[in-house]
């Protein structure tokens, strides 16, 4: 009997003992910019979880500036540090990309908190400086987060912040609509070894042109390229001898939206015999004599 009471002791103490080693966050922030989100915190700020960012233009500003944690620990447990954890990706994206981490660089030691129950501390980098905007072609994101920090002297391990394993998520929207109309060939009917030339009527919203010829194996070559404001140059065709199509593309943010036109495909034609061997009709319908 009294062996096992000892034991029962013996093990009540570990189990005080592990109670008593605790690290966790109580409030986690995002910063975006200057802005601070609440993400597993409950403020004045807006929530982080399930907010619109905004939409933007390839040359506007989306600044993610880091992260604050502010953690509780008990015991002899020791907190090492604290990071934040992100990735972005295309809404509807099948593959996703590895999360990168911003790690949070201890600010404040508060002392005792919560009635004595453990020491608080703040981990805290508001200098990132990553502007999410830069690379990205026209579509929704997801800027998905969650936080980690590491210990020691506790036997806890890492301990997390992930919204119970479904993670922060915000979205943003980049936008840099281009347009372009249809592309026709003038004079309408094209005369053997004569010139032509090909328009493409009210583009908008490109930096770049490139008028391109389609190949035996029906991929694009450039043949005039470009930069452009309001219109693109006519491209301008001599000496055809065959038949060959042709379309316009338009680009921008470095190439990283474009929009097509419709194809264009020349035939140079011809003269007919009519009466042979004095009269003839060119391509234009005029009697040669």
């Amino acid at each position: 009997m009294k062996k096992t009471f000892t034991t029962f002791l013996f093990f009540l103490f570990l189990s005080n003992f592990a109670f008593a080693q605790s690290a966790n966050y109580y409030e986690t922030y995002v910063i975006i910019g200057s802005t601070f989100y609440d993400a597993g915190a409950v403020t004045g700020n807006a929530d982080f979880q399930n907010t619109n960012l905004g939409t933007f233009a390839c040359n506007g500003s989306l600044v993610l500036n880091g992260a604050e944690t502010n953690t509780k620990k008990s015991g002899s447990c020791d907190i090492t540090g604290s990071k934040m954890m992100y990735r972005v990706y295309k809404q509807g994206s099948s593959t996703l990309p590895v999360f990168t981490e911003i790690i949070l660089p201890f600010s404040a030691d508060f002392g005792s908190c919560f009635s004595n129950s453990g020491t608080c501390q703040r981990w805290k980098k508001d200098n990132h400086g990553l502007n999410l905007i830069n690379g990205l072609a026209n579509g929704t994101y997801e800027l998905e987060i969650y936080f980690v920090g590491s210990t020691q002297f506790c036997g806890v391990g890492d301990f997390y912040d992930s919204n119970s394993s479904n993670n922060y998520k915000a979205t943003f929207t980049v936008n840099n609509p281009i347009t372009i109309g249809t592309a026709s060939a003038a004079p309408t009917v094209i005369c053997y070894g004569s010139n032509a030339a090909i328009s493409v009527a009210s583009p908008s919203g490109g930096d770049t042109f490139y008028w391109q010829k389609k190949n035996v194996d029906n991929s694009w070559s450039n043949v005039s390229t470009g930069s452009f404001s309001a219109s693109v140059p006519d491209l301008t065709i001599t000496n055809l001898i065959e038949n060959a199509t042709y379309r316009c593309k338009i680009t921008n943010c470095g190439g990283l939206n474009e929009a097509i036109s419709n194809e264009v495909t020349i035939s140079p034609q011809r003269p007919t015999i009519i009466t042979q061997p004095v009269d003839a009709v060119d391509c234009y319908q005029n009697v040669v004599n």
